[in-house]
């Protein structure tokens, strides 16, 4: 005979279903899903050097808009040095500005880069359709480069054209890679597209009380992580995947630079008549295709990496479909003929 379950039975059920999910929600800990950020291994993953996989695409964090106050009561914003703003990410970051209100603006940056200046550089290249590099010293910024195609800069933003930029600065300027507005406070370069677009397409604002410390073993590994942001923001802005690390093609790198430098020379061919790939292979890289780019004489990863951009053929390196990893090696030897040595190396 087929038994039936009594109403009282069902709502006694019910009400023990419901009170075990009331205890599971309530009182047995959960983890918050976290903001997402890139770590070092994140973005520097292991060397892979049989076709592996293209890196992927990091998700933007929006956060709304909020103003930012000091713990006295005051405005972070009129604590600014100079009153100069410039918007990126939806947010204001001003001269002057805490980075603590930076911080609590943007969230906590990917890295934090030493410099060959008295600051450290705040990384956020968690999105690098919106790359962004704040100069912070004392706990105070005091510069900034981006290439964010967000940004906005006294009316200048990205894709902003030459007859524009002269109407918003006042100025009579004649198209070159870099154009340079300076303020008794400030000294502000304007990075164009002086190969095919005449437009703007970064800028990078600085404080002239900085001064230069030196390059450290530090400052001179965080400009070579600095050129591959630089060149995985080119590439997304240009449709094309992000290029993954590698360490070993960065040791191959660091060590023809350090040679120029050394040796008195400026060729992918080295001394002992060694070519890009020869010095790859002795790293344990074996490639089906490559190419190296090449420059000296900047200090400044934003400035080198914008003169390959502006050069036909360094420009093709940079932007080839085919590639897959990539290396980057600084060396600095002042009494060298062109002192600073960069050596990019891009392959699959």
């Amino acid at each position: 005979m087929k038994r039936f379950l009594s109403f009282r039975k069902i709502v006694i059920l019910c009400l023990i279903i419901s009170g075990l999910i009331f205890y599971i929600y309530n009182f047995i800990p959960h983890s918050e899903p976290s903001q997402y950020a890139f770590t070092p291994s994140q973005i520097f993953p292991e060397d892979n050097q049989g076709a592996g996989e293209e890196a992927e695409g990091s998700a933007n964090d929006d956060l709304p808009y909020d103003n930012t106050y000091n713990t006295d009561g005051t405005s972070d914003k009129n604590q600014a040095s100079s009153g100069l703003q410039i918007k990126v990410r939806g947010r204001s970051i001003y001269l002057g500005e805490s980075d603590e209100a930076v911080v609590k603006k943007l969230g906590a940056p990917g890295r934090i880069d030493e410099s060959e200046y008295n600051f450290e550089y705040y990384i956020y290249n968690n999105d690098y359709t919106r790359l962004l590099c704040i100069a912070v010293s004392d706990g105070r910024v005091v510069g900034l480069y981006t290439d964010s195609l967000d940004f906005d800069c006294m009316g200048i933003k990205s894709g902003t054209g030459l007859s524009t930029l002269c109407e918003l600065l006042h100025q009579d300027y004649s198209l070159t890679d870099i154009i340079e507005y300076e303020t008794e406070e400030y000294r502000l370069q304007i990075f164009m597209d002086s190969l095919e677009s005449d437009k703007v397409t970064g800028i990078y604002l600085l404080s002239k009380a900085m001064q230069k410390d030196g390059y450290t073993p530090e400052a001179m590994h965080s400009l070579e992580l600095i050129i591959y942001d630089l060149t995985n923001s080119i590439r997304v802005r240009h449709n094309l995947p992000v290029l993954s690390w590698s360490s070993s093609a960065a040791l191959a790198c660091r060590k023809h630079s350090l040679d120029m430098a050394v040796n008195d020379f400026f060729s992918h061919k080295n001394i002992k008549r060694e070519q890009p790939e020869d010095r790859l292979r002795s790293e344990g890289i074996f490639v089906i295709s490559h190419s190296e780019n090449l420059v000296a004489g900047y200090d400044d990863p934003f400035i080198s990496i914008h003169k390959l951009y502006n050069s036909r053929q360094h420009r093709t390196n940079i932007l080839d479909k085919k590639i897959r990893y990539t290396g980057v090696g600084f060396a600095y030897e002042p009494d060298s003929r062109y002192g600073s040595y960069i050596t990019q190396i891009l392959y699959r």
